[in-house]
C-alpha cells in the first residue's frame, strides 16, 4: 500500500464512471437494507443469524462444506457468546481472558475424545464454529441498530481486535497441536498491520476498503496462519464500524462463494479484478440477505 502508482491505479478505478455507476446502486441497496421491516425489531436475532451464515460461506471457500441446520444446531450446543443488544461501558467480555474456559472463545478439545468441546468430531463444523465464534466476537462490540437513546461507541485498537479474531480462529488448533502455541494472535509480520492502517484510513469507499482488507490479507499475511479468515471477519466489522452496513447482516461471503470471478481473482497482484468482483458480490447479496432477514422475521430460518 506504500507504492503512489498502486494509490493511483485505485483512485483512477474507483472514479471509472462503470465502477461509481456500480457503486452507486449499492449503497441504493444497502439504504433499503437498513431500513428494512424486518429489522425494526428483529435486528439482533437477524445479526446472529447472519453470523451462522458467514460461517457457513465462508468455511465453504476455505473447502470446509458444512450443512446449514447441522452448524446452526452445534453452536446452539456451543452456547452463544453473550448478549449483543450494545456496548458496555468498560471492556467487553469478550476481551476478557479465557485461559480457564474451555471450549469457550477460543474454541476448546475435549482431551478424551479430541473433539471439539461441543461434542462435535466433524472437522468441517468444527472450522465453521471457529468462524461463528469470530463473527460473534466483533458482533458483541456493535452498536443496537435501533436505539432511542445515544450510544457511545468505542473502537478497540486495531492490534487487539485482530489478535482476539485470529486467538478464536486457531485457538482449537493450537490445543491439538495442529499450529504452534507460539503463533496465535501474535502478528508474524508487524509491518503488515501498518498497510492494514492504511486501508483503515484511505479516501476510498467502504466497500472498497472491505475488499482491500481481504485481499491485502492474502498478499501480505500478518499472521503465520488464517490470515485471510481473519480478514473477512474484520472486513464485516469494518462495514459496520464505519457506518456503511450498520445492520451487520449483509451475506457478502454467499455470493463470493458463488462467484467463480471472485475467487478466480483473489490471488491476482493486482487487486481491481478482485475488487469489481467484490463490489458485484455485495450487490449480489442484498437480495438473499433481505430474504434470510424476512426468515428471521416469521420464525422459518432457511436450511
Amino acid at each position: 500500500m506504500n507504492d503512489s502508482q498502486s494509490g493511483d491505479r485505485l483512485q483512477e478505478f474507483v472514479n471509472s464512471a462503470d465502477v461509481k455507476s456500480r457503486l452507486a446502486d449499492l449503497d441504493r441497496a444497502i439504504v433499503e437494507l437498513r431500513f428494512t421491516e424486518g429489522l425494526r425489531r428483529n435486528w439482533a436475532a437477524a445479526r446472529a443469524e447472519a453470523s451462522v451464515e458467514l460461517a457457513h460461506f465462508e468455511s465453504t471457500i476455505d473447502g470446509a462444506r458444512t450443512d446449514l441446520a447441522e452448524l446452526r444446531v452445534a453452536t446452539l450446543s456451543a452456547g452463544t457468546t453473550g448478549s449483543n443488544t450494545g456496548l458496555a461501558a468498560s471492556t467487553p467480555s469478550w476481551m476478557e481472558k479465557t485461559e480457564n474456559q474451555p471450549g469457550a472463545e477460543t474454541g476448546g478439545t475435549n482431551a478424551q475424545d479430541g473433539t471439539g468441546a461441543t461434542g462435535v468430531a466433524d472437522p468441517s463444523v468444527l472450522h465453521a464454529l471457529d468462524y461463528w465464534k469470530a463473527h460473534r466476537f466483533v458482533e458483541r462490540t456493535w452498536p443496537p441498530l435501533n436505539s432511542r437513546g445515544p450510544v457511545r461507541v468505542v473502537e478497540q485498537p486495531l492490534p487487539r481486535v485482530l489478535s482476539g479474531i485470529h486467538k478464536i480462529l486457531t485457538g482449537r488448533l493450537a490445543s491439538e497441536h495442529l499450529i504452534r502455541e507460539g503463533d496465535v494472535a501474535i502478528p508474524s509480520d508487524p509491518q503488515a498491520l501498518q498497510g492494514v492502517n492504511q486501508i483503515l484510513n484511505a479516501q476510498l469507499p467502504a466497500p472498497v476498503r472491505a475488499g482491500l482488507l481481504i485481499w491485502f490479507a492474502g498478499q501480505r499475511p500478518a499472521f503465520a496462519s488464517h490470515s485471510v479468515q481473519v480478514a473477512r471477519t474484520f472486513a464485516r466489522h469494518h462495514l459496520v464500524m464505519s457506518g456503511y452496513e450498520p445492520t451487520g447482516t449483509l451475506l457478502a461471503s454467499l455470493e463470493v462463494a458463488r462467484s467463480n470471478d471472485a475467487l478466480a481473482a483473489f490471488s491476482n497482484p493486482d487487486p481491481r479484478p478482485w475488487l469489481s468482483a467484490y463490489i458485484d458480490a455485495m450487490r449480489a447479496a442484498t437480495g438473499p440477505t433481505l430474504e434470510m432477514i424476512r426468515h428471521v422475521q416469521a420464525g422459518r430460518l432457511p436450511q
